[in-house]
């Protein structure tokens, strides 16, 4: 019989009013890596915290190393088994990587640990393959590198179990070879691990096991050997609700942007139009390809083949704001990283982007107190909250003023990308009204997602990114693609 590290069942916990963990179950076997990938960054944001112990559980059966801590004790049982390797950088730079893998390890004494375990760090580092010189100061490391350092500090104190959490973007073809080597060679050496992750790639590689997590539940638990991208999708369509928050406008017929069998260097392959004040989701789950769209647009990503085409008009992508002056408009999955100038006002954070349209007519004052005037007749805004600064600002007022800077910029098509995924219903409920009231405005909207239950609250079509391919749909019928 397998031996678990972990075990939680029918876990429970609260997000604000609402029950947003309403039921996390899962088993974490000795000797086997296990995945876990969440559609929503606000419930993956809470597991995390809850598996690391740094939030508790309002009910549930927690078991670590096959034994049940008492329940005011398991979240120190987490600690000491538990360690949680994220975005956040947890290596002291100015420190060689010696001394931050053995200095200051809980229960070694300082001078131990310096005078015999780092004088052993040569032959540490040589016994698991690691290529990463020991003298070296670790500022000095690339990213991925401080990682691995962080990962052999969890193995010298003892962890258990490491979480590999939210590092997708440290993972590339060229750099998660090395990391996943020493994985590999850490878990021969008793450890074990759990990689949350939205990366397919990743986890179809490094994984004998996934669980999917979904609206508030674990929904699945697929073996290696059903890993697929068509099993993976069908899996998370079988729970997804079409939801009715927001009707489907009518848009017009006339074409504003056309990708006209664009390539990608990842194989992705994109022939698809968007029409003047229609609504599209875009929907993959690969990590890699969700964002490409936008990722072509704005220069970040080459087209190897094919054109793209704004009003009829052909268009070279080179930068952000060469892609705003064509008129299209890219809004980022965080609404603060929308707020170009922290320090100012809500009004001078819409004005910054207006300008830039119009010149330096747009900070005269007439002109200011004629923006003043339009943002206060839509009823979004009061004077108050159009002059005071972001930093205070409330995530309501705060999401109004990102999408209004592009509503009265006026761009032909607005781009968002994944702009349900870390809001609350309240938020979402705001941020589709936004959506609609940009397609009322004359603007097309383009949605990149990799939820597909995200796809179902708005729009008039779906795109599915399938195998490298796109794939047209409704909203009733998207289904019908994975049967």
């Amino acid at each position: 019989m397998k031996e678990e590290v972990l075990r939680i069942e029918r876990g429970t916990k609260r997000i604000g009013r609402f029950a947003g963990i309403a039921d996390f179950s899962i088993q974490i076997y000795r000797g086997e890596i296990c995945g876990l990938l969440v559609e929503n960054n606000l419930e993956r944001k809470m597991l995390i915290r809850i598996l690391s112990g740094e939030e508790r559980l309002d009910y549930g059966w927690i078991y670590v190393l096959e034994s049940r801590p008492r329940w005011e004790d398991y979240p120190q049982a987490l600690e000491e088994t538990v360690r949680l390797i994220n975005r956040q950088d947890r290596c002291i730079p100015q420190l060689a990587v010696k001394e931050n893998v053995f200095v200051m390890q809980k229960g070694i004494p300082w001078r131990k640990s310096v005078r015999k375990l780092c004088a052993s760090a040569a032959d540490f580092f040589k016994l698991l393959q690691c290529s990463i010189d020991p003298e070296e100061r670790t500022g000095n490391l690339p990213p991925i590198q401080r990682k691995a350092v962080e990962l052999l500090n969890a193995y010298v104190a003892g962890k258990k179990l490491v979480v590999l959490a939210d590092m997708d973007e440290f993972f590339t073809e060229e750099t998660e070879g090395m990391f996943f080597q020493l994985v590999m060679k850490l878990k021969e050496l008793g450890m074990d691990f759990l990689i949350v992750s939205n990366n397919t790639r990743v986890l179809f590689r490094y994984t004998e096991y996934m669980y999917i997590f979904t609206h508030g539940r674990m929904r699945h638990r697929i073996l290696k050997s059903h890993y697929n991208l068509d099993h993976l999708y069908s899996v998370m369509l079988e729970d997804v609700k079409l939801n009715s928050v927001c009707e489907s406008t009518v848009f017009g017929e006339k074409e504003v942007l056309r990708f006209d069998r664009v390539e990608t260097r990842y194989g992705v392959k994109m022939d698809f139009s968007v029409r003047e004040r229609e609504i599209v989701n875009y929907v993959s789950s690969d990590f890699e390809s969700w964002r490409m769209p936008a990722a072509v647009l704005s220069g970040e990503e080459e087209m190897k083949k094919g054109a793209i085409f704004i009003k009829g008009e052909k268009f070279q992508p080179h930068a952000f704001s060469g892609a705003a002056r064509r008129g299209i408009g890219i809004l980022e999955e965080n609404s603060h990283e929308a707020s170009m100038y922290l320090d100012g006002s809500v009004l001078d954070n819409i004005l910054m982007l207006v300008s830039s349209k119009i010149g330096l007519a747009g900070f005269s004052s007439r002109y200011v107190a004629g923006l003043e005037k339009e943002l206060l007749d839509t009823g979004e805004f009061t004077k108050e909250e159009l002059h005071q600064s972001v930093y205070q600002a409330s995530p309501h007022t705060i999401q109004k003023m990102s999408y209004y800077r592009w509503i009265i910029f006026r761009p032909e098509v607005l781009v968002c990308l994944r702009p349900f995924s870390s809001a609350d219903y309240t938020i979402q409920k705001l941020t589709c009204y936004l959506i609609q009231t940009a397609a009322r405005c004359g603007i097309a909207v383009l949605i990149l997602s990799m939820s597909f239950s995200e796809a179902s609250i708005t729009g008039n079509r779906i795109l599915v990114n399938k195998s490298g391919k796109i794939y047209e749909t409704d909203r009733e019928n998207i289904e019908k693609l994975f049967q």
